[in-house]
């Protein structure tokens, strides 16, 4: 019998699909600026309108005026340290006002810190009151990695499921895309590529570039999807175009190999 030969598209979709089943969902952030894809904190967290302050000085006169937004904002600017020299105790402080003012993005913000340890004292169970603060300001997707990936809590992928779909449907985004992942690889939840896939299409449209680069994924291999290259190649499109570096090279190889 002759051993059958994998065609370079066969190979190409493979390998896509190989990488999603691999890695771990990215979720919001665990980390404010982005690691490894396994890892991923996510898409960018929403961030306040720009006229809300665009400055250190003009944050610091909202924060000081009692703007929570304005707090949070400057926080970011001191624990960046582009415009200011870094200050992860300063930025912790302020995020902390910008939380007990309900502004959920400091709180995961801050709950980072906890978990790092930076600027305050490593502490896993203050994460997770401040994680579980922010979903109980309707975010959820930082709480949701952390029982996914047993981050400061037993691991407990069901949790997880349960977590990110009430995210993703109340925000969209990377919440769908991290439960799409759960849904292909079978994790606190029955293996269901064709779930899968609408949750990929559905982060895609609300702009997750992973959701793009996933949604392609399973075009591209046709695994409990319907096979479609040119859909693939227009979804890696939009996933390179979102700044996704591994769905650009995916295109490229997709082009070279015809």
């Amino acid at each position: 019998m002759m051993m059958q030969t994998l065609r370079p598209s066969s190979f190409l979709a493979l390998t896509a699909l190989s990488s999603l089943l691999a890695c771990g969902p990215p979720p919001e952030p665990v980390s404010p600026t982005p690691p490894p894809e396994a890892t991923e904190p996510g898409e960018a967290v929403a961030l306040p309108p720009p006229d809300e302050c665009n400055s250190e000085s003009a944050c610091q006169h909202a924060c000081d005026g009692g703007t929570m937004v304005g707090c949070y904002r400057l926080g970011r600017i001191y624990e960046d340290g582009d415009e200011v020299k870094r200050d992860a105790g300063k930025a912790a402080a302020l995020y902390q006002r910008a939380c007990d003012g309900d502004v959920y993005q400091a709180c995961n913000f801050l709950g980072v810190m906890h978990q790092r340890g930076d600027g305050v004292p490593q502490d896993d169970a203050k994460m997770l009151a401040l994680f579980s603060r922010a979903c109980d300001l309707g975010h959820c997707n930082n709480l949701a990695y952390a029982y996914e990936e047993g981050v400061g809590v037993a691991a407990d992928p069901a949790r997880a499921a349960e977590l990110y779909q009430r995210d993703c449907h109340a925000n969209g985004g990377s919440a769908c895309n991290n439960l799409g992942v759960m849904y292909a690889q079978g994790r606190g939840v029955d293996e269901d590529f064709a779930k899968a896939g609408e949750l990929f299409l559905k982060a895609c449209e609300e702009g997750s570039d992973r959701g793009c680069k996933h949604a392609a994924g399973l075009y591209d291999s046709g695994r409990g999807w319907p096979e479609d290259p040119a859909q693939a190649a227009k979804l890696y499109g939009q996933a390179c175009d979102m700044g996704n570096a591994s769905a650009c090279s995916l295109l490229a190889d997709m082009y070279m190999l015809g």
